[in-house]
């Protein structure tokens, strides 16, 4: 007697603990995919702006090694045609530019000059530079006038120095060289139908007896960043941040709207459109089998002491009207009962009732 409600109350725990191991299942398994879904969509947006940023932003700056050349043809006495010049290439591997149009660069000139006597009494001098394209068309041309080279140092200055910073000068850690920075270009724009392909640099000495002492020389196109190009390159923490997290909100927006469209199960959403459709099915597979049951009964009556009970009212005399009259109620009582417990089987029932009678 005891084994029953034991047998009834272990199968009623397996139910609820085979429940609660599908619903655990099931939301583990939604969250590992959100979870795979987020990462993915972090990784594209960081990719999204990795190539918006690297399609947007130029190189910051461009370097080239000017080499200057003395022309030797000259006579003895023209010293003024043999103005140190050089001629500098400014794209590379077959390019056909190297700045960007629409971008504002400053153009400088690097010179590394000793402080040598001819250095500081050189006083002012020219440097002029031309950008050339194609066919060697003359596209932008800038002379600046440098007024001081090397700054002024008293000769007790320059022996105090000296003596300081000997065991440096004397292993080669340190040089007696100043830098001077020229400005050529505060503004320089790239032409769109006649980029630069280069350029042409010469330093011209006042005088006839002057002449200059440079260790090298660097021509540097450095960009000039104004509007969203300033923010992303002196900001870039801030503005990666703020572009990717904009990036990955839409994309979660989208993949949340395609998360809920195509993948969440019908059971979890009150109002999906296919409920009904499954409910509708349910209820005909119940009416059906209701139709059934009740055919079946009519079609094996009651049975009393061996004998159906149509068989004993055949046996009777069919002349009886009370008789007669109470068989066609019971079968009409029967009929409205199904057709009340059963909506929509009426028609069942009435071709049941047809074929009985």
């Amino acid at each position: 007697m005891l084994r029953r409600p034991v047998d009834a109350l272990k199968k009623q725990l397996q139910k609820r603990t085979k429940r609660a191991y599908d619903a655990t299942k099931d939301i583990f398994s939604r969250l590992l995919g959100a979870g795979i879904v987020l990462i993915f969509v972090l990784w594209t947006a960081v990719f999204l702006y990795g190539s918006f940023y690297y399609a947007y932003m130029p190189q910051v700056s461009h370097s080239r090694s000017v080499h200057f050349q003395i022309n030797t043809s000259c006579e003895a006495n023209q010293k003024t045609c043999s103005y140190p010049f050089a001629n500098i290439s400014l794209v590379k591997d077959g390019r056909d530019q190297l700045l960007l149009k629409g971008q504002p660069y400053k153009v400088l000139l690097e010179l590394e000059m000793p402080e040598t006597p001819v250095n500081e009494k050189l006083g002012m001098f020219m440097v002029e530079i031309q950008f050339y394209s194609k066919g060697g068309v003359i596209t932008k041309t800038s002379s600046r006038a440098v007024s001081s080279m090397l700054r002024y140092k008293s000769p007790l200055l320059q022996t105090i120095t000296t003596w300081f910073f000997s065991p440096w000068l004397l292993f080669g850690f340190l040089e007696q060289k100043q830098t001077v920075l020229v400005e050529l270009f505060s503004q320089y724009y790239e032409d769109a139908y006649l980029p630069s392909l280069g350029a042409l640099i010469s330093l011209k000495l006042p005088g006839v007896d002057n002449a200059i002492n440079v260790y090298s020389a660097e021509l540097i196109m450095q960009a000039h960043f104004t509007g969203l190009r300033y923010i992303l390159f002196y900001w870039p923490i801030t503005s990666s941040m703020l572009g990717i997290g904009t990036i990955f909100f839409f994309l979660a927006l989208v993949a949340l709207f395609s998360w809920h469209r195509f993948l969440w199960t019908p059971s979890s959403d009150k109002n999906d459109g296919l409920q009904p459709v499954r409910f509708e099915r349910k209820l005909e597979a119940e009416t059906a089998s209701e139709v059934g049951r009740q055919r079946n009964v009519v079609d094996q009556p009651e049975t009393v002491g061996g004998r159906s009970r149509l068989e004993d009212l055949e046996d009777m005399n069919d002349s009886d009207p009370e008789l007669l009259d109470v068989q066609d109620a019971e079968f009409t009582r029967d009929d409205n009962e199904v057709e009340q417990d059963i909506p929509g089987a009426s028609a069942s029932v009435s071709t049941v009732r047809k074929r009985t009678v």
